[in-house]
């Protein structure tokens, strides 16, 4: 494979130091290839494009290959150091808990591209539905979704929802190790859950951001729409209230709005450190944003992201150019996240 940006001897070299890097990790020997990655490094720095600013198409594909290259090899020798470390008794059965992207229907989006199928093959999983995305129930394309909108404020208080969330984890599966996995928003949760409770590690389907400025910006992007409005106990049963009586889009999309702004105040006031365990990011990238293109999720804002969080040892991610927000569900990635997932589970 060509990297996009490198000249053909330095690419050459580049990949056959790769090579040799995933040679000597598959064979449990993270010390020698690390010293290949670093002639991979070598080859590469020149053209690596600097994090931060807007990303072109070209720029974007050379750092899709580069940093592909270099951090696959380094999950391949972290798993290898950490599979090292743990020899004895086989791991305990884990537990993806699944915490879905906004407005979905958690039993039918998770079943895009059969990745729920090939999901449950690796591991047992645990779905549930979040109460406030049903709100749209009875709207236009919305009609599969669950009725139930019987919530009060304290669902929407994220570590009070998560300890629920938990307690019915554990009502299942009382002895599985949990691997928290997060879909677009639903990445908070996951990150909130693997900052409550003991996780195996943090999974991430192209995530909303998580970095402090990235938060500031999602906030600023989410008040946008809503002004000076604030949810409160009372507002809350007033907006649930006129959506039984008869739902409305408008009143849906504002409940949405208040209760993203409550999850997203509480990520910014206690994910100070967002990666507490080893965390695996699986990010698209597009190479044309359209006007579509929420102000909150750009291309630059993404990039900038991963030069925050890729200096913590623990952070892994993968980027893909155009592919879709929904990655897992597509070929490609999802043999990437599928053989991620079993090489976590391996004792």
């Amino acid at each position: 494979m060509p990297l996009a940006g490198v000249n053909r001897a330095n690419g050459a070299l580049a990949l056959a130091h790769y090579r040799r890097a995933e040679y000597h990790a598959d064979a449990g020997d993270p010390h020698r290839s690390l010293s290949h990655i670093k002639r991979v490094l070598d080859y590469t720095r020149g053209p690596v494009p600097h994090f931060g600013g807007d990303v072109t198409a070209t720029r974007a594909q050379a750092m899709m290959e580069i940093t592909n290259v270099v951090e696959n090899v380094m999950l391949k020798h972290s798993i290898a150091e950490h599979n090292k470390k743990n020899k004895g008794p086989k791991m305990p059965p884990v537990c993806f808990v699944m915490f879905q992207g906004g407005t979905t229907n958690a039993s039918l989006s998770w079943q895009g591209g059969g990745f729920l199928q090939r999901l449950s093959e690796v591991g047992d999983v645990f779905i549930y539905q979040n109460k406030l995305y049903n709100i749209f129930h009875g709207l236009p394309g919305f009609e599969d979704y669950p009725p139930d909108i019987d919530f009060d404020l304290d669902y929407l208080s994220p570590e009070a929802h998560l300890r629920g969330v938990y307690a019915d984890v554990r009502q299942k599966f009382p002895r599985h190790a949990l691997v928290a996995v997060g879909w677009s928003c639903g990445a908070y949760l996951a990150y909130g859950f693997a900052q409550l409770f003991t996780v195996k590690s943090l999974v991430l389907f192209d995530p909303t951001l998580v970095s402090p400025a990235g938060v500031r910006v999602r906030l600023r992007y989410l008040k946008s729409f809503v002004g000076t409005r604030k949810l409160t106990a009372a507002t809350l049963a007033d907006m649930l209230g006129r959506l039984r009586r008869r739902p409305s889009m408008k009143t849906a999309e504002l409940l949405l709005t208040l209760g993203c702004i409550r999850v997203t105040q509480w990520v910014s006031a206690n994910l100070a450190t967002p990666i507490v365990c080893p965390t695996f990011s699986f990010i698209n990238v597009q190479s044309k944003e359209g006007r579509d293109t929420p102000a909150d999720f750009t291309t630059s804002l993404k990039v900038s992201e991963i030069a925050y969080l890729r200096k913590h040892p623990e952070y892994h991610y993968r980027l893909y150019v155009d592919e879709d927000h929904d990655i897992y569900a597509h070929p490609g990635p999802q043999r990437d996240i599928l053989r991620c997932l079993r090489s976590i589970m391996e004792p």
